[in-house]
């Protein structure tokens, strides 16, 4: 069976991966009848059939399947394979000066009483170029210039409307210049440092994972970071994406604004998490949590996805503030 199965994954997509060791067979079953005299015959069942194997850190298979007990009629609802795993794997992206790539963000807007209520949100594109590599301090740094608008055919000419300075070590951000204008003339740019660097999912910054990652590390607990600016609970999740969740969140990228970027080798979910309290003796399942949720691919230079989510402790809400994909990449002049 397991060869039979994981062969289905090859059929539809990339190559999957297959174990070196023993595999397990797990089903996790939810049962619930039509009504509270239901025969245990005529229950209704939702089955996730597992295939875990001890030399991978993720499971090899799943699908996902509901039973209606009464015509006892199959219906499955989803299929998921392992296409890339690595235990301590480390990864980060690779670039080279000249690379560029352009994102679309589809974001809310400022609050402002002179904008109809329904004109809540727009889109934004922006261009990246790795200019060079300069020196801050001691350390060697990609200088990633950004240019914005709210169209998708970006060049390169005219002053960059943002500068990141980018350790080419952990790709911490150490210094940003933001362009500064007065009476219609451009002045010399606001710079400022950060000797820890910029990092977590705060809005305004770029939001880069702590590079490289640490694909499957075990400590998921927060942490109390310091900052240059502040303390912050923080913490970072990295594991192999799933590939339909990947299809899916893409797939939605199409539907507005041209069709976006697909990876070609192994795809990671990074989740990088700000964790707040209403009080002090608020308790973890209460916690307001505001998330980074990533797609990285080892063959582009940067998120092929990412959504910014604010999470109620309280109250259970879930809000999206801002989703982006990857559109173009290349290489030199566009």
């Amino acid at each position: 069976m397991v060869k039979r199965l994981l062969a289905d994954g090859d059929a539809v997509g990339e190559r999957v991966v297959r174990p070196t060791d023993v595999v397990y067979q797990v089903h996790e079953e939810m049962g619930s009848g039509l009504g509270p005299d239901s025969p245990h015959g005529g229950k209704s069942i939702t089955q996730s059939l597992q295939l875990w194997s001890p030399d991978q850190p993720w499971r090899l298979y799943e699908e996902v399947v509901n039973y209606y007990g009464l015509g006892f009629k199959r219906h499955v609802l989803q299929r998921s394979w392992l296409v890339a795993s690595g235990r301590g794997e480390r990864y980060a992206p690779k670039w080279h000066v000249g690379d560029w790539w352009v994102v679309k963000t589809w974001q809310q807007r400022p609050p402002s009483g002179l904008r109809p209520a329904g004109d809540l949100w727009r889109w934004d594109y922006r261009r990246y170029d790795v200019a060079r590599i300069d020196k801050v301090g001691r350390n060697d740094c990609y200088v990633l210039e950004i240019r914005g608008d709210e169209r998708p055919n970006i060049g390169r000419d005219g002053a960059a409307g943002a500068v990141l300075y980018v350790r080419t070590d952990n790709w911490l951000v150490v210094r940003t210049e933001e362009a500064n204008f007065y009476s219609g003339k451009r002045l010399s740019p606001y710079v400022r440092d950060y000797p820890r660097g910029l990092f977590g999912p705060f809005i305004s910054e770029p939001r880069l994972p702590g590079f490289p990652l640490h694909i499957m590390n075990p400590d998921t607990a927060f942490k109390k970071e310091r900052r240059d600016d502040c303390y912050a609970n923080l913490r970072e999740i990295s594991r192999p994406a799933d590939p339909e969740l990947v299809k899916r969140l893409l797939a939605e990228g199409d539907t507005a604004g041209g069709p976006v970027i697909r990876p070609k080798g192994a795809v990671y979910d990074v989740r990088s998490e700000l964790g707040g309290d209403y009080d002090p003796g608020s308790p973890t399942g209460r916690r307001d949590i505001t998330q980074s949720h990533q797609l990285w691919s080892d063959d582009l230079p940067w998120r092929i996805y990412e959504e910014r989510v604010g999470y109620n402790g309280w109250y259970g809400g879930r809000s999206v503030e801002e989703r982006s994909w990857l559109v173009a990449v290349g290489q030199g002049e566009k």
